[in-house]
């Protein structure tokens, strides 16, 4: 899928790394409703809602819900993308 253009992003993304990547996988996990990829898509999307929000430990937890849908994403590229984005979200332990 394309990735959405710059005029496609809410306000928000185009000042937000983290939010604008976050749009960026939403956007590629649009469509299969009903699907383990829609699931984690909510996971994602509810993620970017509590950013914004500033909701560090419900941001987290969506975060780790949606890791655990990783193994039922069959589309491997983006798997490995959701995978680095998850990771790099991560609080130092």
């Amino acid at each position: 899928m394309a990735k959405p253009s710059n005029k496609d992003l809410l306000p928000e993304s185009r000042n937000d790394p983290t939010v604008a990547r976050l749009d960026e996988l939403v956007h590629d996990l649009a469509g299969g409703d009903g699907t383990p990829r829609s699931l984690l898509r909510e996971h994602l999307e509810a993620a970017r809602f509590y950013l914004l929000g500033a909701m560090p430990a419900e941001y987290q937890l969506n975060l780790e819900l949606a890791e655990g849908l990783l193994p039922d994403i069959e589309d491997k590229d983006l798997q490995g993308r959701i995978r680095t984005f998850l990771r790099n979200e991560r609080p130092p332990a």
